[in-house]
């Protein structure tokens, strides 16, 4: 028995679409939070955020670089490839506060 589910061509094109969709939308997101149109406790909280990885969330914000963004993770105890959705209460909190005081330098 294989791992690959069987799928028909069809269900194959729609499932590219909706991943093509999503990307388009966290980039459009991470555009966003880059701008500063979004301000970044709120782009923490946002639906829109879950799927992203902290660190490319981090980096999407101004005046964080990968440099920042892997010192903010070290200092909150966030693994690398930890997306924001899987953040305990405690990881989010550090984070919020991180972001926050990066915001006040």
């Amino acid at each position: 028995m294989s791992g690959v589910p069987n799928i028909t061509d069809e269900e194959r094109r729609r499932a590219l679409r909706v991943a093509v969709e999503k990307r388009r939308e966290r980039a459009q997101f991470k555009a966003l939070v880059k701008s500063g149109e979004i301000d970044r406790a709120a782009a923490l909280s946002d639906r829109r955020a879950t799927d992203i990885k902290v660190e490319e969330l981090l980096k999407s914000m101004p005046r964080i670089g990968k440099k920042n963004a892997k010192c903010i993770m070290a200092l909150c105890e966030i693994a690398p490839n930890r997306r924001v959705r899987g953040l305990g209460r405690r990881q989010r909190e550090r984070l919020s506060d991180a972001v926050a005081h990066w915001d006040s330098k």
